[in-house]
């Protein structure tokens, strides 16, 4: 009988222990998972977001619903303390009603065409440098400026409007923030060092296009799984500050004032050809201004995000 009892005893305990956390550790212990980036020579970064904006649910709306498909991958090469990227391959797909902008990097633009697409078309043959700070958050690209300064010379033939509209399209669709936001997603944003389960860090992102919103991030460290460690990310979506507002409406760019939330995962890989992978949905709501702040120029709208992204060996 005492037998008996000992050894159900050992297995709530085993059982126990395996429910405190997915690699083992027990909660509440001073022992951790040593995260550390992998090297390699050269890296192929995928990603993949999708917008829908709509204003359908709501009275008296226009039923109108725009969607948004940016999917693009770079090429990343290690450079001192940080990296080497290029932005190859791009796509963009903007659906309004019955209008539409339709990019890929593979094809060739003429005429008119030719000059509508350039913003997007040089964003593909610059060279940047993605360098972080000492926290790991990437908030300048080396490069962007350069890409700025190809598009006003390239347009300068046609006139100062068509060239303002030219950089206005690549800031309002792909601007410098959004473009950190995605290689620290790819590159960066998850620590070096010792993590436990529960383990979490704070990131804020100003300035997102499109759309034109901001998103606090929170990463939440939840376990080895095999080969791969697992992190939650948690965002929370708000809207710019009056003064950006301000600034966009004066640049001819709607303003969104709304407020959501972001789920998603992001695995680390410790082995083999696949090095992180990641995915996020949310969804906001708010209104949208243009071409000022008025409320008769305010209409309400919803809009979903989902992302997916991934980060492969090449060399």
């Amino acid at each position: 009988m005492k037998k008996t009892i000992r050894v159900v005893c050992l297995l709530l305990c085993i059982l126990f222990l395996s429910a405190c956390s997915p690699n083992g550790l027990p909660t509440g212990t001073s022992n951790g998972v040593s995260i550390q980036h992998r090297s390699f020579k050269k890296a192929r970064a995928e990603f993949s977001m999708v917008f829908h904006v709509s204003d359908s649910q709501f009275e008296n709306s226009t039923g109108m619903t725009v969607s948004s498909i940016f999917r693009g991958a770079f090429e990343v090469v290690p450079k001192e303390s940080g990296y080497t990227v290029t932005l190859p391959e791009l796509q963009i797909s903007i659906v309004a009603g019955d209008a539409s902008l339709e990019f890929h990097s593979g094809n060739t633009y003429t005429g008119e065409a030719a000059v509508r697409m350039l913003p997007f078309k040089a964003l593909t043959e610059g060279t940047f440098t993605a360098i972080p700070t000492e926290q790991g958050d990437l908030e300048t690209l080396g490069g962007f400026q350069d890409v700025l300064d190809r598009i006003r010379t390239q347009t300068a033939p046609y006139g100062e409007n068509v060239t303002a509209q030219a950089v206005s399209s690549l800031n309002e669709f792909l601007n410098e923030n959004t473009l950190c936001y995605l290689l620290e997603k790819l590159l960066f944003s998850i620590s070096e060092g010792t993590m436990r389960i529960g383990d979490t860090r704070e990131r804020d992102f100003d300035g997102l296009a499109p759309y034109s919103y901001s998103m606090k991030d929170t990463i939440t460290y939840t376990g080895r799984s095999g080969k791969a460690d697992v992190f939650a990310i948690d965002g929370q979506v708000r809207s710019l500050s009056a003064e950006q507002a301000d600034s966009l409406l004066s640049l001819g760019l709607p303003y969104y004032e709304m407020s959501g939330t972001t789920a998603g995962t992001c695995t680390l890989f410790t082995e083999g050809e696949l090095i992180r992978s990641g995915s996020s949905s949310g969804n906001a709501t708010g209104i949208c201004y243009f071409p000022d702040k008025s409320p008769e120029n305010g209409s309400q709208v919803a809009i979903s995000r989902q992302m997916t992204y991934s980060v492969k060996v090449l060399e």
